[in-house]
């Protein structure tokens, strides 16, 4: 968008931003960015020139540099997003903690249209960064960022949804003679397309020039989405002006999941060639299952080297967020949102706070204030008010319900750790209500009583605590379990909890996080088998891989059946490996009662072969495998160890059909 088109839409200033934020999911924006300010700034090399000659430095929102700020002298800036995008979550960054309750954001979708607000449901991922849901599911032309919070702005942030085609399954109507050139390696993640024609072959498509090419994904679950890239192929240095102009007019077809229905088709009109293609809808697609990418028209031979599809999973009923990894919690069992996970209905009686993510810790029933009821209500004042944790724990958040929510949020919290206060400061306040609010006051160490002290008499109904977020089962953690560090966690959940398909000893675990600050802030916890309780990790030792990367192993631990990470690291969380230990049969001593001879080969069937390393396949099992004799005696195999070991547990692979994984008796 040049500067003359978009003069008229500002009030005072309008600045060309020339540079590219970055969203969580690595998608790119960018924006034109308008204040209502006027000031000059003194010349520094990221100052803009806005019309009318005034000289705006607002860089800092833009430069992808959390400690560059807005200095105060831009109130009200509005961001015009190029190209104009679908929302999902906005992220912003503040240089101090007071400032993130105080920005608002809304939207237009159209500049003669209505400013809607964003909804409030936030989530706090440090004291200075705030994520915000804010669903369109249609494209915005406009954010306006308002509050006094503005004057402390750092960063604004657009999510878009994460890459949802990477890794997929891809076919295509053929594939070039020569060696590379798979389906697959569209979706194989390099983006930085080669200039020679072996390389090209690694990471690019190509067809044969038979029939008219396509190339098809096809999604392992239903997804939502958003936004196409197209990465084309680029001319060899060895042969000019072969190969970029076999994408132009290329056709994108979106099909659902039910009897192949076409719900989106585009057709490129570009007169000359791009070396990335972009397809924005003008409304999210919902439910695909297939996407098609056909060569153009009167075209052949169909090329890519890399297709990025940005969306969500479709959620399972009951299930929320980009990777479907929460869990709904609504009253009267009525389904949430499946982007941001809210309740038309309201939260379940033992939920609260946003999307309904936290759970209630019993509290011992001493007082009005601790017996689930709203109704029943006490005036408090100059004393100090305690409620008792049945079992202490670390705390997240806190709800308190009240005939003033403007009263209750004076109030001041300490929480009694070992018998000692310590001040929940700078917490966070969300109003839910006239009569009721949230407050976050995270805590580490385990709380058994909590102190309330109100600066003026109100009335107190209920006080209702959560322990963390809701931990789910690895099947729901798409982004935890998928071996892919670059997919994370969007910093909704402190807490993440995985149940193993089987129990196992733990020996160590890894950890992958988006930033290296993170890895000191991550507790482990762990249940072991046949028990009803969670442990710490004693003795807890860390050793760092890189940057991103830690290894952490606690002593004396037995078969475990489930894993919960917690604290302000899991924000950043991007991939957790869990070790069993080794295999420490692999290349030992083994013996075996009789070796079988068969007909055609003689150097087969060794005890060894159990313990080398290879997988049986039918076509290579008198090499991978053992046989004894047939006899009326007993048969065995024995391994022996070169020194004494600590054994956790056994995997036994067994011999199978060549037509069917069914065990076989020669």
């Amino acid at each position: 968008m040049r500067v003359e088109e978009i003069r008229s839409n500002c009030s005072v200033a309008v600045v060309v931003i020339e540079v590219v934020v970055v969203v969580v999911s690595e998608k790119a924006v960018e924006l034109v960015v308008c204040s209502s300010s006027s000031s000059s700034s003194s010349s520094t090399s990221a100052q803009f020139t806005a019309f009318g000659g005034t000289d705006v430095d607002m860089g800092w929102l833009t430069d992808m540099d959390d400690e560059t700020c807005n200095s105060g002298t831009h109130d009200d800036p509005a961001v015009f997003l190029k190209p104009e995008v679908p929302l999902t979550w906005i992220r912003l960054v503040v240089d101090s903690a007071d400032r993130l309750k105080e920005i608002r954001i809304s939207y237009q979708f159209d500049l003669s249209g209505d400013i809607t607000p964003c909804p409030s449901n936030k989530s706090k991922v440090d004291s200075t960064t705030l994520d915000i849901v804010c669903n369109t599911q249609q494209v915005v032309k406009k954010l306006y960022l308002q509050g006094s919070g503005v004057a402390g702005l750092c960063s604004v942030y657009i999510s878009k949804g994460r890459n949802v085609a990477l890794k997929q399954q891809a076919t295509q109507s053929s594939k070039y003679s020569q060696k590379g050139w798979q389906a697959e390696n569209a979706v194989d993640g390099k983006l930085d397309v080669p200039d020679d024609v072996p390389s090209q072959a690694a990471t690019c498509t190509q067809t044969e020039d038979h029939e008219r090419g396509w190339w098809t994904l096809i999604f392992t679950k239903p997804v939502n989405l958003y936004e196409f890239h197209i990465y084309n192929r680029r001319n060899p240095y060895t042969k000019r002006d072969c190969c970029e102009k076999r994408l132009m007019n290329f056709e994108l077809e979106v099909w659902s999941n039910e009897s192949a229905k076409s719900l989106f088709k585009h057709i490129d009109e570009n007169t000359s060639v791009e070396d990335i293609y972009t397809v924005i809808p003008r409304t999210l697609i919902w439910n695909a299952k297939n996407v098609t990418i056909y060569a153009g028209q009167g075209k052949k031979i169909l090329t890519l080297c890399e297709v990025e599809i940005y969306g969500a999973r479709k959620c399972s009923d009951g299930w929320f967020g980009t990777s479907c990894q929460y869990q709904c919690h609504c009253a009267g069992s009525v389904e949430c949102d499946e982007v941001d996970g809210s309740c038309s209905s309201g939260c379940h009686s033992e939920w609260f706070g946003p999307a309904c993510q936290y759970k209630m810790v019993p509290l011992e029933d001493k007082d009005s204030f601790t017996d689930n009821k709203d109704e029943t209500c006490a005036a408090v004042g100059d004393e100090t008010v305690y409620i008792w944790l049945k079992t202490p724990t670390p705390l997240n958040w806190i709800r308190l319900v009240g005939n003033d929510a403007e009263d209750l949020s004076q109030v001041q919290i300490w929480n009694y750790i070992s018998g000692i206060p310590e001040k929940c400061s700078n917490p966070r306040i969300a109003k839910v209500s006239h009569q009721t609010i949230d407050i976050e006051c995270y805590t580490q160490r385990s709380v058994g009583t909590i102190g309330f002290g109100f600066k003026r008499t109100t009335r107190l109904c209920s006080v209702y605590v959560s322990e963390d977020r809701m931990g789910f089962s690895a099947g729901e953690l798409e982004w935890l379990t998928d071996s892919n560090d670059e997919s994370c966690n969007e910093g909704i959940s402190k807490t993440v909890t995985v149940t193993l398909d089987t129990a196992i000893p733990l020996t160590w675990v890894r950890v992958v996080v988006k930033d290296g600050v993170s890895l000191r802030k991550i507790q482990l916890r762990y249940q072991l088998k046949n028990s009803s309780g969670e442990q710490k990790c004693q003795n807890q030792l860390e050793s760092e891989v890189d940057k991103r990367t830690r290894d952490i192993s606690c002593s004396e631990v037995g078969v475990v059946s489930r894993v919960t990470l917690s604290g302000p690291g899991v924000g950043d969380l991007c991939t957790l490996y869990i070790s069993g230990g080794r295999n420490v049969a692999l290349k030992q001593s083994a013996k075996q009662s009789s070796k079988y001879f068969p007909p055609d080969v003689l150097n087969a069937f060794h005890a060894e072969n159990a313990v080398d390393g290879r997988f049986y396949t039918p076509d290579t099992l008198k090499f991978t495998c053992t046989h004894t004799v047939p006899n009326p005696g007993d048969n065995w195999w024995t391994l022996t160890f070169s020194q004494p070991m600590n054994v956790t547990r056994f995997i036994i692979n067994n011999r199978w059909g060549k037509e069917k994984k069914t065990s076989i008796r020669r």
